[in-house]
């Protein structure tokens, strides 16, 4: 049998019927790593000649041959070295790098040549494998997800996904083979082998799990942050194939404008994403022009100076011109329009802003010609018009949306606005851009009053909460092991640690305990203690009044529900009488100061009715991560709790480790202008995140109509695990509609520089 077909993964194995785990399969094909990279280097010592008694396969050029017998003699070192990467790789988690794109738009001005090429080799590694087990990856992902306790498809973090296997392999070859273009040849026939190899653990793997009772997860349910413009590859012709790549995206980045002005024959306008936005400043066109004329002087003096570096840049752009047409204004049209057309495909915008957005190809092209900071900039007018617009689009959903027409009228104007223009586009984006904001800016005034409003009630419960968790930090050292009441314990660590808190926050003539809230903690803890409260009855009997007037402030001062006090002072009441209970069996001669009424007097002093049948007698401890806040406050911030969102039943939603895991991730990453969607009252409602928190344990969302939700990051994460919180674009539109060209254009660069086969 071939080494290939050898099965190395048995159906029967010595778990028997006990569940399998995440951890058991990574094991189970850990093992057969070390036989992976032996099969990889058969393959290559058959491939170069080297097989004795075997012909060569003519693969490598002669002069290789000795790089795959280095190779061979370090066999040992290569299969541990592979064996290590994958390991690190595999239990690296959902965040590992290997889950996320190659190159981004961004990234590709920060590259050089060395880094490019890395991603390419890498790339080509990743298109290999993909081909070879791209048949079983959908029931292994199935499989996987399962294991780790999802009940949908979650491809992206399966430990064992193909991708993280081409980066171990092209780490370890790049360890041991330096120079890059003997690693790439040798690299395009190891990736084949080791797919072949690939292939073969998935399927063995696959029928082992299935054996021990593992059943595939459903399918996954939509992502609206993956519903981006469907690719243009299809659509993109041969000379397209030819321009973008990524060391023409490189050269496009690192291009002076005056350089590609002087091959588009036309003067420079590169100080244009300088220009103040102002309405006011750019309203009269004469002084437009004037301003444009001095610019362009002072720039022709500076571009005597760097004469050189300029006819440099030049040359660069001179270089492999296609078609008749200048490199550097060609790349520019076709990075323009593969972003336009993702941009315009991308079905979170309704299908009237796609329609605008497509009439200003016309702009946008000419800006491409003219002015490469587009690209680059983050801050260019034109960059920051389409982020503004396509970002805001977002919070509609429907065109019956409250508010979508009159936006529609808007940027409809504005483009028209950008399109008639004569003058640079640059300035045109500026100009129309600071009319958009204006308009949204009167329309949004009420909606901005009331976020910050709501921040600023946030930002007093996280350091009211923040504060209150330090003093539970010195108190429960100074609890320790003393025998002191769940009861008592839950309600300092909860309730009056939050109590205090607010007393400090409050207070502005600098002291710690302006209530004498503080100065309590020791007495309570005292009183619930029998060994030393029996020392003393008349202390105890003495204290107990005024003890429950200080609580009963406190607790009214975070608005703690009337009734619980009710409940907690019960339940206080009948701890201290067990206390005077031992301390009148301990001290029979005392017995009259023993046998004050303190019942009557304890209940006389709280003032409240029994608590209602059914309801806890224990105060609702708080968790430390959770925080408090009072009836009102919640109200006014419109705090949601993750029960109050989840189904009636929530024992239809279990949350797995695996899922809680994922979700606390995403809840750390999550960032400011994050769109999401929000399960209420049996509808998706699209919210933007607007505000967290210096520390980031509260969030708040906003609505179109401004409406605020705010809720704790231990919610937020328990929403995500079940699914009652998706979302829908985590940065800004025109970055990944760019980052879909990188991703097209590392695809190119794989085609333009695969090895040539014999």
């Amino acid at each position: 049998m071939r080494p290939a077909s050898t099965r190395r993964i048995g159906i029967v194995d010595n778990l028997g019927h006990r569940k399998v785990t995440v951890s058991a399969c990574l094991e189970l094909v850990l093992s057969q790593v070390p036989g992976l990279m032996d099969q990889v280097l058969d393959g290559l010592k058959l491939a170069a000649g080297l097989q004795p008694g075997k012909p060569s396969q003519g693969v490598f050029r002669p002069e290789l041959k000795p790089v795959i017998q280095q190779l061979l003699d370090q066999r040992e070192s290569l299969k541990n070295a592979f064996l290590g990467q994958v390991r690190v790789l595999s239990y690296g988690g959902a965040a590992d790098a290997g889950s996320r794109p190659l190159v981004r738009f961004e990234d590709i001005q920060l590259l050089d040549v060395h880094q490019l090429d890395q991603s390419i080799e890498l790339a080509r590694v990743q298109q290999e494998l993909d081909f070879a087990v791209g048949e079983l990856l959908p029931r292994l992902n199935a499989l996987m997800s399962t294991v780790m306790g999802w009940i949908s498809v979650q491809p992206n973090i399966n430990p064992l996904r193909p991708e993280l296997f081409a980066k171990a392999l092209r780490d370890t070859m790049a360890a041991h083979i330096s120079i890059a273009e003997i690693r790439t040849e040798v690299l395009a026939s190891a990736a084949g082998r080791l797919g072949v190899a690939l292939r073969q653990i998935y399927r063995e793997l696959c029928e082992w799990l299935l054996s021990h009772g593992v059943e595939p997860a459903g399918l996954a349910p939509p992502s609206l942050a993956a519903v981006v413009a469907p690719s243009s590859a299809g659509r993109i012709n041969e000379t397209t194939r030819a321009v973008i790549t990524l060391e023409r995206l490189r050269r496009l980045f690192s291009a002076d404008l005056g350089g590609l002005d002087a091959m588009a024959g036309r003067s420079g306008n590169d100080f244009l994403h300088t220009v103040p936005a102002s309405v006011q400043a750019l309203q009269d066109m004469k002084q437009v022009e004037a301003m444009i004329q001095r610019l362009e002087s002072r720039k022709k003096e500076q571009a005597s100076n760097a004469g050189n570096a300029a006819a440099q840049q030049v040359d660069m752009l001179h270089r492999a011109p296609l078609d008749g047409r200048q490199l550097g204004q060609q790349i520019g049209e076709e990075v323009t329009r593969m972003m336009l057309d993702n941009l315009t495909m991308d079905e979170r915008l309704l299908a009237k802003v796609r329609g605008v957005l497509q009439g200003l190809s016309p702009a946008l092209q000419q800006l491409s010609q003219t002015d490469v900071r587009f690209f680059s900039d983050h801050k260019h007018p034109a960059r920051q018009f389409l982020d503004r617009v396509t970002d805001r689009s977002l919070a509609f959903t429907d065109e019956a949306d409250e508010g979508y027409l009159r936006f529609v009228q808007s940027i409809q104007t504005a483009v028209q606005g950008v399109v008639a223009s004569r003058a640079p586009k640059a300035v045109a984006f500026a100009v129309e851009m600071e009319t958009l904001l204006a308009v949204w800016q009167k329309e949004d005034k009420a909606q901005m009053q009331l976020r910050e409003e709501t921040a600023r009630g946030l930002l007093h419960v996280e350091q009211r909460n923040l504060l209150a968790q330090r003093l539970m930090g010195d108190w429960l050292n100074k609890l320790g092991d003393l025998p002191v009441p769940p009861l008592v314990r839950a309600f300092l660590l909860g309730p009056w640690a939050q109590v205090v808190a607010e007393s400090q926050l409050n207070c502005t003539r600098g002291t710690t305990d302006p209530q004498g809230y503080l100065a309590l903690v020791d007495d309570l803890i005292w009183s619930v203690q029998p060994k030393q409260a029996r020392r003393n009855p008349v202390r105890l009997v003495e204290m107990i009044p005024g003890m429950l007037a200080t609580l009963r402030s406190g607790l009214q001062l975070i608005s703690f529900p009337p009734r619980r006090i009710s409940q907690f002072f019960d339940e206080l009441i009948a701890c201290h009488e067990a206390v005077l209970h031992q301390a009148r069996a301990a001290r029979e001669k005392s017995e009259t100061v023993a046998q004050t009424p303190v019942t009557e007097a304890s209940r006389v002093a709280t003032h409240e009715a029994e608590p209602e049948a059914g309801e806890s007698a224990s105060p609702d401890s708080m968790p430390s991560e959770a925080p408090w806040l009072a009836e009102a406050e919640t109200a006014d911030v419109g705090y949601l709790e993750a029960e109050s969102v989840m189904p009636l039943d929530p024992s239809t939603m279990e949350i797995s480790a695996a899922d809680q895991a994922a979700a606390q991730s995403a809840s750390d990453t999550i960032s400011e202008g994050a769109w999401v969607e929000l399960m209420l009252d049996g509808e998706w409602t699209r919210l933007k995140l607007t505000w967290s928190s210096p520390h980031r344990t509260l969030f708040m969302f906003t609505s179109t109509r401004g409406r605020a939700h705010s809720m704790s990051r231990r919610s937020m994460s328990r929403l995500m695990a079940t699914g009652m919180i998706r979302i829908v674009s985590e940065g800004l539109m025109l970055d990944q509609a760019l980052d879909s060209v990188a991703q097209q254009a590392l695809i190119n660069s794989i085609a333009s520089t695969t090895p040539p086969q014999p």
